[in-house]
């Protein structure tokens, strides 16, 4: 019997793929645990449809991802913070920080791309990585004092 799986079957196949499977095993186990549906060509054609769709989509936000690293390679990124004399921030600086100043500036950078390995407590030229599936790319921020407060 032929079946198109809902969701990854161990040992069988992951979800979205037509499988030739024994009618007992389809009957008694993939289709009453909605593993599985029937293979009718409507189906099928559905499945090869939102394949299609997923392929154009991750193409697109492919795209983005390219055009954003391109921005971000030409973009002066800078971010304005409170620090003591010494040079250290009084609150360290996450990716939210990056990502609403690069939005400022322009830049949409979606969070899942941004790594960045440990907060930004001091002044300075730092970097982080923008990344999405293999590609990576490293960028530079410049983390400046909005004022000086000396104690």
């Amino acid at each position: 019997m032929k079946i198109i799986l809902l969701q990854d079957v161990q040992k069988l196949g992951k979800r979205n793929e037509v499988k030739e499977v024994a009618d007992g095993f389809a009957r008694n186990v993939l289709l009453p645990s909605k593993k599985a549906i029937l293979a009718t060509p409507e189906a099928v054609a559905q499945v090869k449809r939102q394949q299609a769709d997923q392929t154009q989509s991750k193409a697109r936000e492919n795209e983005i991802f390219d055009q954003v690293v391109k921005q971000a390679r030409g973009a002066n990124l800078v971010i304005k913070a409170k620090a003591g004399k010494e040079g250290h921030l009084f609150a360290s600086i996450k990716a939210e920080e990056i990502i609403a100043m690069a939005k400022t500036q322009g830049l949409d950078i979606k969070k899942d791309w941004l790594e960045i390995s440990t907060p930004i407590k001091s002044l300075g030229e730092h970097e982080f990585i923008l990344k999405k599936g293999e590609k990576r790319e490293v960028v530079k921020i410049k983390i400046e004092t909005n004022f000086a407060i000396l104690i």
